[in-house]
């Protein structure tokens, strides 16, 4: 989606599919008004800009609203956004999305990463086509109203890495298929406690078995997650097929990795504890060890193995033991992770 927006807006830009005006910015900043005759205008980008005057004068047209560093506190109320499709806030001063709930009919991408006094989003039922929601680094965020899942029906990617608040419940979320939750915190479902634990393993095995059914991506990189954190089982997960524990301070593959049917990627990228990856699931296709320094042992489960491990990234600091059994754990494919080891320890 960000890729699309990027190139949608400089074949704007480059073919000239609308009108152009120019004008200086004052000391105070850009007058509202200047944009009471860009009627035309499908893409607007006003980044760190002081804006003055009524909101009405915005064009009914905007498809793409882009502006960095808002710096009120909620979106004005006389913003026209009948037809905004992309609405990215990033850096902003947003303590909420709105003061008054609107409905945003067109809205599928939403993008308040790194608004650092956003304190609480709600209201989701005004989006009902929102298919991407990005909340990285709202550290003060306090609250992700629970009628995503309800109300949300579209959406697909969820990113939540370096939050401080989860919503309570995914399931719902029948739709969702990215979920990037890295370095986060989870508040503990303990009724007696309303405090945000430090880090994410108190919370995480009812965080997870919440997770919907549906996710194709999860990352919960850099969580503290040790192999006590995962539940027994992640096999309603069914059609997860890339999974990233990389920086946790697990000692070996959890269990629960096991039960994965269709999972083709597994990192763990400075996993610097861990020492043994265990009966990994024969459909793994790439995998990542690199900075796994204790790392002594790799194997993989018996029987079929034609569509076993293709593709490995190691640190060249790693025993030879290591190489010498991870290359000789899967006989059908000896030859080619031979010489993908020969090619990352020379």
């Amino acid at each position: 989606m960000h890729l699309l927006l990027s190139v949608f807006w400089w074949l704007y830009i480059l073919l000239g599919l609308g009108k152009c005006s120019s004008f200086r910015e004052t000391k105070d900043g850009f007058k509202t008004l200047a944009f009471s005759e860009m009627r035309n205008l499908r893409l607007l980008r006003l980044n760190y800009v002081q804006l003055s005057g009524s909101y009405k004068s915005f064009p009914r047209g905007l498809r793409w609203l882009c502006m960095h560093g808002f710096p009120l506190s909620y979106l004005p109320s006389d913003l026209q956004m009948e037809n905004v499709v992309a609405l990215d806030m990033s850096n902003s001063k947003q303590r909420r999305l709105w003061k008054k709930p609107r409905m945003l009919l067109s809205l599928k991408f939403l993008n308040l990463s790194s608004c650092h006094e956003l304190v609480s989003v709600g209201n989701f039922s005004c989006l009902p086509s929102l298919e991407e929601l990005v909340l990285t680094r709202c550290t003060s965020l306090e609250k992700v109203c629970e009628s995503i899942g309800k109300y949300c029906q579209k959406l697909q990617i969820l990113d939540l890495s370096e939050c401080s608040e989860f919503p309570d419940e995914m399931k719902d979320m029948e739709a969702l298929k990215y979920l990037w939750a890295d370095n986060v915190n989870i508040k503990s479902h303990d009724s007696s406690s309303t405090t945000i634990v430090e880090a994410i393993p108190r919370g995480f095995k009812n965080f997870a078995v919440s997770l919907p059914r549906s996710l194709v991506e999860l990352s919960l990189s850099n969580n503290n997650l040790s192999n006590e954190s995962f539940p027994g089982d992640f096999s309603h997960l069914s059609m997860l097929k890339f999974l990233y524990l990389d920086e946790n301070p697990i000692d070996s593959m959890p269990d629960c990795v096991r039960s994965l049917r269709r999972l083709e990627l597994i990192s763990f990228h400075g996993c610097c504890n861990l020492k043994t990856v265990d009966c990994a699931p024969r459909t793994l296709k790439h995998m990542s060890i690199y900075k796994c320094y204790l790392l002594e042992k790799v194997t993989f489960h018996q029987g079929d193995s034609s569509d076993q491990v293709n593709d490995v990234c190691a640190s060249s600091v790693l025993p030879n033991e290591v190489i010498y059994r991870f290359a000789f754990a899967v006989k059908p494919k000896t030859m080619i992770l031979s010489a993908v080891m020969k090619k990352y320890y020379g």
